[in-house]
């Protein structure tokens, strides 16, 4: 929330989602903050306002799971964990944007190692700004 433009990086090893807050000038934080460890091989990662709340949330994609994560951020350098979706085999790619042409909200489009391929229209009805899959 402050305007500087930060870092967010995954581990395809131990599966953490961490933050390198920028703190201007080309410095960054010396430890980064956990966002996540929950997941084993992240193998995706994608950053847009999923809430429209006006700060970067995250999605990632871990092929050691079937669960698609994402993390609202309170812009204060906090994360909430909640699920994009389940049942998809090994999501291994995320996209997010505008897919379906609903006036601005971001959607999430996943793709499994096993062929599943998830469009997740984000319609703003959940409270949370959760993407619900189409009808």
């Amino acid at each position: 929330g402050d305007g500087d433009v930060d870092v967010v990086a995954a581990a395809s090893i131990d599966g953490a989602v961490v933050w390198h807050a920028n703190l201007g000038g080309g410095t960054f934080a010396g430890t980064p903050t956990v966002i996540s460890d929950a997941q084993p091989s992240v193998a995706a990662l994608a950053a847009a306002d999923l809430d429209g709340d006006g700060d970067v949330d995250l999605v990632s994609a871990a092929s050691g799971v079937s669960v698609v994560p994402w993390f609202e951020n309170d812009g204060s350098g906090s994360f909430t964990l909640h699920t994009v979706a389940t049942g998809i085999g090994q999501p291994a790619a995320v996209l997010v944007g505008d897919f379906g042409g609903n006036n601005g909200h971001t959607d999430v489009v996943v793709a499994g190692l096993e062929g599943h391929v998830g469009v997740y229209v984000n319609s703003d009805v959940s409270p949370d700004g959760t993407p619900a899959p189409p009808p």
